[in-house]
C-alpha cells in the first residue's frame, strides 16, 4: 500500500513539474502569522524590541500587526526614560505612548522585506525622535520572509520519495491588503 502511495505521489508530482506553461505559485500569510512572524524575529527580549538600551532606555512591546493600503502596520506601545546620562544614571524623564509604524513589502531577491518605513502616528510626540532613529536601521527586520527557504523546508517532508532543490526563484507580485501578505512567485524545482 506505501508503495503505491509513493508511486501515485511521485506520478502526480511529475506531471505537475513537466506542465507548460508554468503559473505562478502564491504564498499567503494573514494578519497572524505575519503578528507571529513580528514577534519571533523582532520582539525577542521577553516580548520586548529595545530601541535603546542602558539607563537610558526606550523599548517597544505589545505589538500587533494589520496589513492595509499595500502596508505591513506595526502598533506597539513604548516604554521609556530618556534624558542625560549622568555618572551611571540617566537624569530624564519616563514616557509612554502609543505608536504606529509601517513599511511597504518589497522583493529583493528570493526575500521579502520592508522599505519606505515610516511613523504613522505616535500619541506622545516627544518620543518621536528616538522612535525615528531607531526605525531606519532595525524596523525592516521585522518581516523577513525567506521564499526559497520557506520552499526548500516544505519539501523536506517524511513522505517525499526524493530530493528536490529549487534552482531559480523570481517573486513577480507582493500585497497587502485586507489582513493579507501575498507573494506571488514562479520557480524551477528540479526533483532527483
Amino acid at each position: 500500500m506505501q508503495k503505491t502511495k509513493n508511486l501515485v505521489l511521485g506520478a502526480v508530482f511529475t506531471a505537475l513539474v513537466g506542465c507548460r506553461p508554468a503559473h505562478a505559485a502564491e504564498i499567503v500569510l494573514e494578519r497572524t502569522a505575519v503578528d507571529r512572524l513580528v514577534q519571533q524575529s523582532l520582539f525577542t527580549d521577553q516580548g520586548r524590541y529595545f530601541l535603546q538600551r542602558g539607563a537610558c532606555y526606550a523599548y517597544l512591546d505589545h505589538p500587533s500587526t494589520t496589513l492595509t493600503g499595500g502596508r505591513v502596520v506595526l502598533n506597539a506601545n513604548l516604554t521609556s526614560f530618556l534624558g542625560v546620562m549622568m555618572g551611571n544614571q540617566c537624569v530624564g524623564v519616563p514616557l509612554n505612548s502609543k505608536v504606529v509604524l509601517s513599511g511597504r513589502p518589497v522583493q529583493q531577491g528570493g526575500v521579502v522585506r520592508l522599505d519606505d518605513l515610516r511613523i504613522d502616528n505616535i500619541a506622545d510626540a516627544n518620543v518621536r525622535a528616538a522612535v525615528q532613529a531607531a526605525v531606519q536601521s532595525r524596523f525592516p527586520q521585522a518581516v523577513e520572509i525567506d521564499v526559497a527557504a520557506a520552499l526548500r523546508q516544505m519539501l523536506k517532508q517524511p513522505n517525499i520519495p526524493y530530493t528536490a532543490d529549487i534552482e531559480r526563484l523570481d517573486i513577480s507580485a507582493l500585497s497587502a491588503e485586507n489582513d493579507r501578505l501575498g507573494v506571488t512567485f514562479d520557480f524551477k524545482l528540479v526533483a532527483k
